[in-house]
């Protein structure tokens, strides 16, 4: 989307039959089929890493419910399509120009997990096979903890299904927003833009 937005490919395949809706679901479905590999790879891996943590303790039936709910979880933060986040990058690639941009602005507040993540590992790392940190202890406050997770992460799946607003503004105004030039990377009007899910300041 970036570089046809630059090079003026996007104009032009848009005075073809095609239509701007046509265009972006098929940007939203590329991606399943680009990277399926590597979602299947992380998958297998993600499943050997949750076999092998079996071998390395004693379990019950509550410790392995919590456990396997953890790396439900975790599998479809990771591997799960966040097609939401997928209607962003478009938007803001299609603005700017800019792929790298448009992953930046899109994921600015999601770096901060990355710091915590890599605090948590270490700490495991640090404290691996400590029984008093132990998790999962297999106690039914703790399955109920992971069960009401699981639950928060079951909603907002399910309304992630629904499409955003902000796809059906993309497809208003693709059109529209092709047409005019592409902003230059100093241009001020970036800086006013907080919500990115807004339209990008007019020009004055």
């Amino acid at each position: 989307m970036a570089r046809e937005r630059r090079d003026g490919t996007l104009e032009l395949l848009l005075t073809t039959p095609i239509t701007a809706a046509e265009i972006v679901d098929a940007l939203l479905v590329a991606p399943a089929y680009q990277l399926r590999a590597p979602r299947y790879v992380a998958l297998v891996f993600f499943v050997m890493m949750m076999i092998a943590g079996f071998f390395v303790r004693p379990w019950n039936a509550a410790a392995i419910a919590a456990y396997v709910m953890v790396w439900i979880i975790l599998c479809w933060f990771v591997i799960a399509r966040a097609r939401n986040t997928l209607v962003k990058i478009i938007w803001v690639a299609l603005i700017s120009g800019r792929a790298g941009f448009a992953l930046y602005r899109t994921h600015t507040y999601s770096y901060s997990w990355l710091i915590i993540a890599s605090f948590n590992f270490y700490r495991v790392a640090v404290n691996f096979g400590n029984a008093s940190i132990q998790f999962p202890k297999g106690t039914a406050l703790e399955v109920v903890s992971v069960a009401f997770v699981g639950a928060i992460v079951a909603v907002v799946a399910f309304v992630a299904l629904e499409p955003p607003e902000l796809l059906n503004t993309l497809r208003a105004q693709m059109h529209s927003i092709a047409q005019r030039p592409v902003p230059d990377p100093d241009d001020p009007r970036f800086r006013a833009w907080k919500d990115i899910q807004q339209p990008f300041p007019a020009a004055h």
